[in-house]
């Protein structure tokens, strides 16, 4: 049994994903074992992870018969296969600093911990240092409580996401593995900080490849489903931190901020989209609306904020009223 488990989801990754591997395979701590789930590639990517399998007997490959849509779920595959004590998580464009393992675990056994994370170096288009989270000059020295750790990715990630954690912890805290919400981890990674005891910052680095040809970059329905987690996300920080908390009304502008980026995006799809599809999505944005008038917090809204917001629930009112009566006078006129 390893000491540490990597899960690595990949689908259509055979750019990068040869690179993120041998980073595992220099790293300086060798008790470690990295599990693959394919995720139905179509491209080079399961020729490359199968003949590293057969060159590394720590390296384990899962091959899943169709794809998910995200790479949440292969993660989670990866991770039900594990018997190690910690896990950490490696995207299939990303990679690791030499050292990465054998530091996280320095530092996670010294401070106790049940998390440790890194320091994430955001990697742009041409190959540069775009920004780091936490920013530089952070205090990545910091241990905090996991409900601490959690404020402080509400509103903005002032920590990143990604690093070392209990494998007992995670399978304690992220119980909804069938959850179809785009962008699920956004919600996962905050249970498993509020589910923590010690969650200790560091300096060791993982880059982050940017992608602009992510699915959640990229416009379609899909995307309009940002808001539905937005929408989760806040009812987690009300449940756990309270309306009166700065962090419910930090997630409440960032839950407006959502809703309006997605009525945008739903005006710029609306001739791709068939009538029955247009008419679910205008009653979800509808009920959000409805859930975001209700608000305390809309009340004490700065006021640009209040104004851009009623602007917008008038214009797609007005837009859906439009709809129902070109759908009237059509079927009128048959």
């Amino acid at each position: 049994m390893a000491v540490i488990s990597i899960a690595m989801p990949a689908y259509n990754a055979e750019k990068y994903i040869s690179y993120a591997i041998e980073s595992v395979i220099k790293q300086t701590f060798e008790d470690w074992e990295l599990i693959i789930v394919d995720d139905a590639s179509t491209d080079s990517t399961p020729n490359i992870i199968e003949e590293y399998a057969k060159r590394d007997s720590r390296i384990r490959v899962y091959t899943e018969k169709e794809n998910s849509g995200s790479a949440r779920l292969p993660r989670l595959k990866a991770i039900s296969m594990m018997d190690s004590k910690w896990v950490t998580y490696l995207d299939a464009d990303d990679y690791l600093e030499p050292e990465y393992l054998k530091k996280m675990l320095s530092i996670a056994n010294r401070e106790k911990a049940d998390i440790v994370l890194s320091k994430m170096v955001i990697i742009g288009d041409e190959g540069k240092t775009a920004y780091t989270i936490p920013k530089e000059g952070y205090d990545t020295t910091q241990v905090l409580s996991g409900k601490e750790a959690c404020s402080r990715t509400i509103g903005e990630w002032q920590i990143g996401g990604n690093g070392l954690t209990s494998l007992l912890l995670y399978r304690k805290a992220v119980t909804d593995c069938n959850s179809k919400l785009i962008n699920s981890d956004e919600i996962d990674t905050r249970k498993l900080f509020y589910c923590a005891n010690r969650v200790a910052l560091s300096n060791v680095r993982y880059y982050y490849r940017h992608n602009a040809e992510s699915i959640t970059k990229h416009l379609s329905v899909k995307t309009l489903g940002n808001m539905d987690t937005a929408e989760e996300l806040l009812l987690f920080v009300k449940n756990e931190f309270g309306e009166d908390s700065l962090e419910y009304k930090k997630q409440t502008n960032v839950f407006i901020g959502t809703l309006i980026a997605c009525t945008i995006d739903f005006y710029r799809l609306y001739f791709k989209i068939g009538y029955n599809q247009k008419i679910e999505i205008i009653d979800n944005i509808k009920r959000k609306f409805s859930l975001v008038l209700q608000l305390r917090d809309i009340a004490d809204a700065n006021s640009l904020t209040k104004f851009l917001f009623m602007t917008h629930y008038h214009l797609f009112m007005f837009s859906c009223l439009l709809m129902r009566l070109k759908s009237f006078f059509n079927v009128k006129s048959i």
